[in-house]
């Protein structure tokens, strides 16, 4: 199958993968696919952690792949839970029809991938493309097609017991189809109506902020002392992905002719880069100053979005 890859764009990409395992060549960009999703809109910022994530605190990957699959007309095979053995046979059965999407799976237990050991709790998704009695390979879109792992580390690592969201343990997809044609420009549209609902939606967690107060929140806090691993996570996980997300959210809202919306989400994607850029060099107070104007666009965005 066709390997594609970037971590963290990592359920998306494997997403991609799992699609494109249907045999059908018109399949969306990953950037598309992960629009469909909704989750390049909105933030949320959990602060007894100082965990930052460029989406809203109503999505999550393994909802927003059940969405973009409605959006898109397509339907696959589902299966999570049961015992460790019933897991395992049923991923050998569906492995014989093709590869499998796997996730979310716990990073801390991915031993082909240096560094693993410091990433316990951390979601990820993956493809398996096969499963013996003693190991499986997979493509991880992290940049590690065709890895080799112990089984007894990924099934661990599939059970994601330290992964607080979606439907586990095993949680595992295949057989992709497409039940009906949907133009992109329908695709579009739906997802509008979708970040419009998933915006109104309330939420309230003492710990939790969103949106932008969650960015005002992280300002905040970036202007104390930032540790190395908060450092480390938004420097190579957060900010880069909210310029991406961003980014390719404008271009797909302007193509849907939301363009006030598209505007706005290009001017923060622009400002998340150079907070990534005052960020790296440890520049925290410029950082800082940069959430901050980037903090009304947020909420402008929500307000345009709303607007449709």
């Amino acid at each position: 199958m066709i390997y594609h890859g970037n971590g963290a764009h990592c359920f998306a990409n494997s997403f991609y993968m799992g699609l494109r395992s249907s045999g059908q060549t018109d399949i969306p960009e990953v950037p598309f696919l992960e629009f469909l999703t909704t989750m390049p809109f909105g933030a949320f910022y959990v602060r007894p952690a100082h965990l930052f994530f460029p989406s809203g605190p109503g999505i999550e990957p393994d909802a927003g792949i059940n969405l973009a699959l409605q959006t898109m007309g397509w339907t696959c095979e589902n299966y999570h839970g049961g015992s460790e053995a019933e897991a395992l046979a049923q991923l050998r059965t569906a492995l014989s029809s093709g590869p499998v999407m796997v996730g979310p799976v716990d990073m801390g237990y991915l031993t082909y991938a240096p560094g693993h050991e410091h990433q316990g709790g951390l979601d990820h998704y993956i493809i398996v493309l096969e499963a013996d009695e003693t190991q499986v390979r997979v493509n991880d879109p992290a940049g590690w097609p065709w890895a080799r792992l112990p089984i007894s580390d990924f099934m661990t690592a599939w059970r994601a017991e330290a992964v607080d969201y979606g439907q586990r343990p095993y949680r595992m997809r295949w057989n992709f189809r497409r039940e009906q044609p949907v133009s992109r420009a329908e695709m579009i549209a739906r997802t509008l109506v979708a970040v419009r609902q998933r915006l109104a939606a309330e939420w309230s967690h003492p710990d939790l902020a969103q949106g932008a107060d969650a960015i005002c929140t992280l300002a905040h806090d970036l202007r104390e002392t930032v540790p190395d691993p908060i450092a480390g996570r938004l420097i190579w996980f957060a900010l880069p992905l909210a310029a991406d997300r961003l980014n390719n959210a404008a271009a797909y809202l302007r193509e849907g002719d939301a363009i006030p919306a598209a505007d706005i989400a290009l001017a923060a994607a622009r400002l998340y880069g150079e907070t990534l850029t005052a960020a790296i060099q440890h520049d925290w107070t410029t950082a800082a100053a940069l959430l901050e104007r980037i903090a009304p666009l947020e909420h402008d965005l929500e307000q345009a979005l709303r607007a449709g």
